[in-house]
């Protein structure tokens, strides 16, 4: 069993996020948080600044909430850091699900920040790693996928500090439903 919650497809407020938060660890499932990640155009509609989600899932106890970002890209890595740092976070990146375990093994982060596309059922990663050590209630994971953006615009965009990276509109590319599947088995097996 896991809460799954999409911030996308029906909008929850910060207050909302730290209740759900809060239900999970006390009924000791894991809280999953799908998000979608994209580029906004200084003239587009910008969706939800993803530092705000990290925010409302990190322990009210925490001043400088640990944040484990798990991405392949360097280019949208680098965007994400700096974003998060910019909003008073500790960022530890790791570019793959194996380097993720040795970063945790350093400190438990608060939050897990992680590309779906890195999901794989077969390969032990940092969910199986939070799962043995009784920490996969109590740390969050939110995913994303960017497929979609690997653009030449979109990376220019990102190096140049035009493009800003904000929650938007779920990539239905690939196999992302299969990957969301398999990350809820990882998790428990279900949906709470």
């Amino acid at each position: 069993m896991g809460v799954l919650v999409d911030p996308i497809a029906a909008p929850i407020t910060r207050r909302g996020l730290r209740a759900l938060r809060g239900a999970a660890i006390d009924a000791g499932l894991p809280l999953l948080v799908t998000a979608g990640i994209g580029g906004a155009p200084s003239d587009a509609p910008a969706g939800p600044d993803p530092a705000l989600l990290l925010q409302a899932l990190t322990p009210a106890a925490v001043s400088l909430p640990r944040v484990l970002l798990v991405e392949a890209r360097d280019d949208l890595a680098e965007a994400m850091m700096r974003s998060l740092e910019r909003q008073g976070m500790q960022v530890l990146h790791a570019a793959t699900d194996s380097e993720s375990v040795s970063r945790a093994a350093d400190g438990f982060p608060d939050v897990v920040v992680m590309d779906l596309m890195q999901v794989r059922r077969r390969r032990v990663g940092i969910v199986e790693w939070l799962r043995d050590r009784d920490r996969l209630t109590m740390t969050p994971l939110v995913v994303y996928t960017a497929l979609g953006t690997d653009t030449p615009q979109f990376g220019e965009g990102l190096r140049t500090g035009d493009t800003a990276l904000y929650l938007a509109e779920r990539s239905t590319e690939g196999d992302v439903g299969g990957r969301i599947v398999d990350l809820l088995a990882k998790t428990g097996g279900g949906i709470a």
